[in-house]
């Protein structure tokens, strides 16, 4: 019988709260790390870095990459778009591009962008656990005015709601001392959010407080034989694998520069030659590996893109050596939206999802519809998939029957006429088909973006959402406690 559980994230406006509560509420004691050893933000991968504390929105490039990184203080507008990666998208959007006469990039950007926004600052590469609340201040208080006026927009200029959000959004910067850095910020954080019969700490001082880490013993013993399978793992997950030719190990070796710590790519060669006092970071998949050999670790569902690899490598680790024995993952299942069933206030709906709510919806309607909506976006989207946009648009009666007629008999004279009119005449017939053809096209791709964005944001809310949303919002909360679940999984 599972009694303690370990837990971690690494941004305190998600759903950290929220999952240290269902675990309370059934009798588990919970030890929490925020995940300090990450950078606070990385360098973006499209924009200059910013001179100052600023916010930033979050969008995909075309090879995967995020155009700005800020997972240590990053929030969603309220029930916002979840972000598509390009390779989800399914489409030739290089020939959309063409049409559109759009930069590739920017078309990429465009359809990926999701309604997140985080905290960027200009010293990409330090240590999160070492950058000062004042720091900060400015990217977090353009941060918290952007989500107030947006939950407003949405549920009403409500005085209860309004209160509530400044109370909620208070315990996360209710500290005046601008001095205090985030790692010793955010467990205080999280304490006075819920209670202090929770343990907090940072996965920092987690890591230093440990003896030599078994798993990174066993990579310098074993070294090409972790190499192969913790890159088929990490590779059939979509995550790069590791430099073979350097010697790369998927640890950070932390450093010290102008008084802030920073991380390095940890190498065979340099892991063999290490002093005793030397800090090492695992990287996520190794983390969560190190923590289930611990104990059982909490998870919301759908909650960890690393997860996969970890539980692959996992498998490959206990076939290796009998050493190792990990526990369960704990699943937390929140139904978030599902949980909308006893609110009958009434939301006004983002932009991307009237197509499928209309304006306006209450709690109520909206946890007792969104997932046959889903189902319904799912049916249209395969009939998309499987037909030509030409075709597809006459399907769905997004064109007349006159001019479905006349783009017939485009097609039917190209055909036809051969040797009976000039090649310029004919350049021109083809030229008016394949227009028609990119246009129908263009219309087929806006439909499957706004399905995705749809379909998954709403997939993705129920699972994860934001605390702070459900916290605001009189009865949510405590139907969320009331109802949430926590299913074991074994990793065979």
């Amino acid at each position: 019988m599972i009694t303690r559980v370990f837990s971690g994230d690494q941004n305190l406006f998600w759903d950290a709260p929220l999952k240290i509560k269902v675990a309370e509420s059934q009798g588990l004691e919970v030890t929490h790390l925020v995940h300090t050893a990450d950078q606070f933000s990385r360098a973006p991968a499209q924009k200059k870095t910013p001179k100052s504390s600023d916010i930033a929105q979050e969008a995909y490039l075309p090879d995967g990459n995020l155009t700005h990184w800020a997972e240590m203080m990053e929030s969603a507008l309220f029930l916002g778009r979840a972000g598509l990666l390009p390779s989800e998208i399914g489409l030739d959007l290089k020939r959309l591009a063409k049409y559109r006469s759009e930069p590739y990039e920017q078309l990429v950007i465009e359809f990926s962008q999701a309604d997140r926004w985080g905290v960027v600052l200009p010293q990409s590469e330090v240590l999160a656990h070492d950058v000062t609340l004042g720091e900060v201040k400015e990217g977090y208080n353009k941060l918290k005015k952007l989500m107030k006026r947006n939950l407003l927009w949405s549920l009403g200029h409500d005085p209860e709601i309004s209160q509530k959000f400044e109370q909620a959004w208070q315990l996360y910067f209710g500290l005046d001392d601008l001095t205090l850095t985030i790692g010793e910020v955010y467990p205080k954080v999280l304490r006075r959010m819920i209670g202090q019969k929770v343990q907090v700490s940072t996965t920092l001082e987690y890591l230093q407080g440990k003896e030599k880490d078994i798993l990174l013993r066993f990579w310098v013993e074993e070294y090409p034989k972790m190499l192969e399978i913790y890159n088929q793992s990490v590779e059939a997950c979509g995550f790069q694998a590791l430099r073979v030719k350097v010697g790369e190990l998927p640890y950070y070796l932390l450093v010290n520069v102008n008084g802030k710590r920073i991380r390095q790519t940890l190498t065979l060669e340099k892991a063999r030659t290490l002093e005793s006092k030397s800090i090492i970071v695992p990287k996520a998949v190794m983390l969560l590996l190190k923590m289930l050999l611990e104990n059982p670790l909490l998870l919301p569902e759908n909650g960890s893109k690393y997860i996969v690899a970890c539980k692959a490598l996992a498998r490959e680790l206990k076939r290796l050596d009998s050493q190792f024995k990990f526990h369960q993952i704990c699943w937390v299942k929140f139904n978030a939206l599902d949980n909308l069933k006893g609110v009958q206030r009434e939301f006004r709906v983002p932009e991307y999802l009237q197509p499928f709510f209309g304006e306006r919806i209450t709690g109520n309607k909206l946890a007792s519809s969104w997932r046959k909506v889903c189902q319904e976006i799912e049916e249209e989207l395969q009939i998309a998939r499987q037909t030509k946009a030409v075709e597809w648009l006459k399907l769905k009666g997004q064109v007349s029957k006159e001019i479905w007629q006349e783009h017939e008999l485009l097609v039917n004279r190209v055909a036809s006429c051969h040797q009976t009119i000039s090649k310029s005449e004919k350049a021109l017939l083809e030229a008016q088909v394949r227009a028609f053809r990119e246009e129908a096209y263009n219309q087929q791709c806006e439909f499957v973006v706004q399905a995705l964005q749809a379909k998954n944001a709403l997939s993705y809310w129920n699972s994860r959402p934001m605390y702070w949303w459900i916290h605001c919002i009189p009865g949510w909360e405590e139907t969320v406690l009331e109802n949430a679940e926590i299913e074991p999984e074994e990793i065979l």
